[in-house]
Parts: structure tokens; sequence; C-alpha cells
């Protein structure tokens, strides 16, 4: 599975200086240990299964918590640390989820999230391109057709397939990203227009006087303006991509506006690292994106800083888990957090001709 056949333990005491790239690579690599432990291969009539944490009776991962470790999978491999392989046994896990187009919050759970089913479709673009397989893009052009079908009428995406359902940032801005890949890597001209109306309700509705974006507005119009990281990440992608495919300017300007207020409200009373590493992995590799076409001041010794600390007093070095020092976590964390974990430690070994390429 694992192209470096060294394991978690040796890499957790490498006494050697290499380059802060290969430290990356192998600080990440062995992140994904204890989530490639929590596969759970078929036996007789029962189907593989990925678990959502070590603890004691673990349950199957949501699909939500499922994306995030996929998501991991598709770095490491990107930066050539894991095999492909391990991309098909997880997407093998995922088909026992899906319902029509789209997927459930569990097998076998008809009530689909439309946010959960963004990151898979984002996912799918990943796979397709760190490994060049035309089917997962025929996978994300399917979810993509589900996602549609959770467009309110006056703009935005809903959060949940339920009657009275919000339309929240965490849909609509991972729905347009969706949209601008399928548009970028086939051409097709209703996935732009698609990505467009949901930018425009983002910035309508739920773009702040400061920049940053809140949370959702609920059916009465009352919006929460709340604010987290990963709703503050994937508007600034969803604007990169938007200048990738227009070459405006104005996009850049509006990407680097959000992004620079999201790094000066997430470096105050220590917020990121009291945040949720699944929702601050989705945030910085969307800022990653538009660091590479226009430099973002203070966010590479962000990231740098970030991840030394996650290593240093978040990671537990008897198992391998990120669950020290009084970091943040999504619920009970688990394969959630930790396939997180392992997204921000793969950024600073990223190679930089595909930072562009970032999902």
């Amino acid at each position: 599975m694992i192209r470096d056949p060294t394991r978690w333990a040796r890499l957790a005491n490498v006494h050697v200086d290499p380059s802060a790239a290969t430290r990356a690579r192998e600080q990440a690599l062995a992140a994904w240990e204890p989530l490639a432990a929590m596969m759970r291969p078929g036996r007789w009539f029962r189907s593989a299964r990925y678990l959502d944490g070590p603890w004691p009776g673990a349950g199957p991962a949501s699909v939500w918590g499922l994306s995030q470790p996929l998501a991991a999978a598709v770095a490491l491999v990107r930066i050539g640390a894991l095999d492909a392989a391990t991309l098909g046994a997880l997407a093998v896990v995922l088909e026992e989820y899906r319902m029509g187009n789209g997927y459930g919050p569990f097998p076998g759970d008809g009530t689909h999230y439309y946010d959960d089913n963004a990151w898979i479709g984002l996912d799918f673009v990943g796979v397709h391109l760190a490994t060049g397989d035309p089917a997962p893009l025929v996978d994300a052009t399917r979810v993509l057709a589900f996602l549609r079908e959770g467009e309110h009428p006056d703009g935005g995406v809903h959060w949940v397939e339920r009657r009275r359902s919000p339309r929240n940032t965490c849909s609509t801005a991972p729905t347009a990203q969706l949209a601008l890949w399928v548009h970028l890597l086939t051409g097709d001209p209703e996935a732009l227009a698609f990505a467009e109306r949901c930018r425009s309700f983002l910035v309508a509705r739920l773009r702040r006087d400061d920049h940053l974006y809140a949370d959702n507005v609920d059916v009465d119009g009352t919006v929460d303006p709340a604010i987290y990281s990963y709703n503050q990440g994937t508007p600034v992608g969803m604007d990169v991509l938007f200048h990738r495919v227009t070459g405006d300017p104005s996009f850049l300007a509006d990407a680097s506006a959000a992004a620079r207020a999201s790094l000066t409200h997430f470096a105050a009373d220590d917020r990121l690292w009291t945040g949720a590493p699944c929702f601050n992995a989705i945030w910085l590799r969307n800022l990653a994106t538009l660091d590479a076409v226009t430099p973002l001041p203070g966010f590479q010794p962000m990231v740098e800083a970030y991840a030394e600390r996650l290593w240093e007093e978040g990671r537990d070095p008897g198992t391998g888990w990120f669950t020290r020092g009084g970091i943040g976590r999504y619920e009970k964390g688990g394969v959630l957090d930790q396939g997180g974990v392992v997204q921000i430690l793969a950024l600073a070994a990223w190679p930089p001709g595909l930072v562009g390429d970032l999902v």
C-alpha cells in the first residue's frame, strides 16, 4: 500500500535533519499510518468498511469523516508518498454510502447532506488529477448533478436534503469549486453558470463587511455570523478558480481580501490551534492556491509554525494520533481530524508546480 516501507515507529524517531520538504513528506506519511489501520476489509458477506476512530466500539466513519482521509490519501499520492492503489480501496468503501447520484451520511442512510457530497465530489477531482483516470471525473460530474438539485431558487445550496434547510457557505462554496473544476476539465458551460450563481449568493448574502464569510442563512432570512476556518478557505479557492477560468484580476483581489481577513482572525487568541484540523486543512489548502498565484504575506510562515506545533505538541508518540496539547477537534476527532493533519503536513512537501491543482 505504501511506497516507502518505513513504518510509523521508525519515522517518529528520525535523527537526521533532512530537507524541509523531505521531513514534511515523512511526517505526513507517519500521520497516515494510524488512518491506514482504520480500514477493515470485507469478510464473507460483509463489505469493507472504514472506522471513525481508534476508540473501543468505533463504528463506520460518516461520509464526511471519510472525505478527509480520502483527501489526505490524494495528497500523499500526489507528493509521491503513497501508492494510488490506496485510493481504490477507499473508493470501494465509499461506494457503500452511495444513494443514487449522491452519498448518504452512512451506508443505507438516504438523507443526503449537500456539503458532504461537495467534499466527495472534490475528492473525485483530486483522484482524477492524481491518477489521470477518467472514471473519477465521471463520478465528480455525477455528484455535481446531484448538488444542482439542492440549489435554492433564490441562490445558494441547501445544507441538507430536508424541508426548511438553511443555505450554508460549507455547501455552496465547495459546490461552486466542484462546478468550476468540472467546467475546467470538461468545458461544460452549465457547470460554469451554476458556479456563478453560487458565487453571487455567497457575495450577496454571506460575505460580511470584514470580508469573512458567515456560516449560513436560515429559511427566515436570519444570517448566522459564526466564523469557521473552512468557510473562509473555500470562497478563496473558488475565486482563484474563477480567475483561472476568466483571467479577471478582480477575483484575485476578492480572494486576497478574504484570505488576509481570515489570517488576521485565526492568528488571534490561538484560534488556529484550538480549531478542528479538518476545518483548518480545507482553509489552508485553499489559501495555498492563492499564495501560488499572488504571494500572501505571512501565509507560509504560519503554515510552517502550525505544522511544527502539530508534530511537536499535538502528536501522541505512542499512538501516532494527534490528540495532545489542547489541539482542537471536530466532535470526537478520529479519522476526520487525522485526515486534516495529514493534509496540513503534506502542504510543505507539495511540489510547487502542482500547487495550482490543489483541490
